[in-house]
């Protein structure tokens, strides 16, 4: 939403930054093939902060206490097919780069990081060279864009050179390379850095808000390119609403923390409106794949678990609008991050096998059953969780630095049919047979997966201890 005291100053920062013509395409595309593509990312922002999630609730953002408009109504279109059991990792630049390299964190931590106090520390060396890797260049025929937050370099401050070799045409990227000294310049006063001045940064003013200009050129975008005949790829990454909480609303009264966490929801819920209306106005809202999920689960204060495995930090908003390939309603089956990225390669006539990444298009056609029978998410590999359609594995929450290494000797299962919060892990024969032959089952998996399983069961005497060895469950690496 361009706050009106902004308007000039965006449209100062470039010419391609707020050019919001009325236009008509004369080449329609069908929507199945080669459709445009827009990939909506929020920031923190938990299952539980939306009201179409009615499963969880929150002390501090009880659900429905928020007026997300646009956001329902996409949720409750005829095309848009919302996930209950979409996971991603619970941390912002995991998710991201899973999401556009299809590829596990996992697979790029060693053994060495298995405890790692600091995040850069727990990344393979390889991960700055990987640009070249990232699904925008495999896009061939599309015109690609990316704006808002970037977060796939480490350091922040490797943005603006790691950003030019992505293969993306345009680009306008925020970032913060001292955002520990300076949280508040995560929306006022950011580095920014755009296709205009490949490889340069400038600061933005301190009175214009960052998710002003990232949504003014993504929406510029995406009216330029409809003009031509090729499809478009937008990603547009929010900053919203990761923390410092501020306040976005129209200013009249002083509002509480929580308060202005609603304002914060509320404006981008109507940054998402304007560019819905953009592309009914343009005529390709129908020619689009539009996605919007969150990073990972809330921060602390929206009653969320952001850098833990638990379901408030992985469990994220999703949704999927896709005129002629999807159908609406509610999908339940589990998915991960990572499976967007054979999804979008697949939309656009392309493959990049994943070892862990499946396309969703399966579960837009009727009768198909599951596409995975487990999911796996880790932020570090001493913190890790393994599902399947009813059973969780996971390490508990103090597994994630080198200090509380010493308590993570228990491995916690849960039933999360019987108990979605996972409030109380299974203990001695609690669920009987069927839990702990799943639980044997995910021990095995995280084993072959390589994650850090030399921990005890939290049980006193577990079916899976009683069990003979010949019945352990086969497993099935998909």
């Amino acid at each position: 939403m361009l706050n009106r005291r902004n308007f000039l100053k965006i449209a100062a920062l470039g010419t391609s930054t707020l050019a919001l013509p009325q236009m008509s395409n004369s080449m329609r595309r069908t929507p199945q093939v080669r459709p445009n593509i827009l990939f909506i990312m929020l920031d923190d922002v938990g299952r539980e902060g939306l009201p179409f999630y009615p499963q969880h609730g929150s002390e501090q953002l009880p659900h429905g206490s928020v007026h997300a408009p646009a956001m329902t109504a996409l949720a409750e279109d005829g095309h848009t097919r919302v996930f209950d059991t979409m996971r991603s990792t619970p941390i912002c630049w995991g998710t991201r780069f899973e999401a556009v390299t299809g590829r596990k964190l996992f697979e790029i931590h060693g053994q060495t990081h298995r405890y790692a106090s600091n995040p850069i520390d727990a990344i393979d060396p390889r991960f700055d060279r990987l640009p070249q890797n990232l699904i925008y260049s495999k896009l061939a025929g599309y015109r690609r864009g990316a704006f808002g937050k970037w977060h796939l370099a480490l350091p922040e401050n490797r943005t603006p050179t790691h950003v030019v070799t992505s293969g993306l045409d345009e680009w306008g990227i925020s970032y913060n390379s001292n955002y520990r000294d300076n949280k508040e310049r995560v929306y006022y006063g950011s580095e920014w850095t755009s296709s205009e001045a490949p490889g340069k940064t400038q600061v933005l003013p301190d009175d214009v808000f960052v998710d002003d200009v990232a949504a003014a050129s993504a929406r510029s975008f995406m009216q330029r390119s409809s003009q031509g005949d090729a499809p478009w790829f937008c990603q547009l990454w929010l900053n919203l609403v990761h923390d410092p909480v501020i306040d976005l609303s129209d200013g009249s009264k002083p509002l509480s923390k929580v308060e202005k966490l609603r304002s914060m929801v509320r404006y981008t819920d109507k940054i998402i409106e304007q560019i819905i209306d953009d592309l009914k106005a343009s005529g390709e809202y129908d020619n689009t794949l539009l996605i919007v999920a969150s990073d990972n689960g809330g921060s602390g204060f929206v009653g969320g678990e952001k850098s833990d495995v638990s379901e408030r930090g992985v469990g994220i908003p999703f949704m999927m609008r896709w005129p002629g390939m999807v159908q609406g309603g509610r999908e339940r089956r589990i998915a991960q991050m990572t499976d967007l990225y054979p999804t979008i390669l697949q939309a656009v006539g392309h493959s990049d096998p994943r070892a862990y990444a499946k396309s969703l298009y399966p579960l837009f056609q009727p009768g198909q059953g599951a596409i995975h029978s487990f999911v796996t998410q880790s932020v570090f590999v001493g913190n890790w969780m393994v599902a399947d359609q009813r059973y969780k594995l996971k390490t508990p929450p103090q597994c994630r630095t080198t200090e509380h290494a010493g308590s993570c000797q228990h491995l916690q299962l849960f039933d999360l049919q019987h108990d979605p919060d996972e409030l109380e892990p299974l203990r001695g024969n609690q669920g009987g047979e069927q839990a702990w032959q799943a639980r044997r089952r995910l021990e095995g998996i995280a084993q072959d997966l390589g994650l850090q399983v030399d921990m005890m069961s939290e049980a006193e005497e577990p079916w899976s201890t009683l069990l003979p060895k010949a019945d352990t469950v086969a497993l099935t690496l998909n």
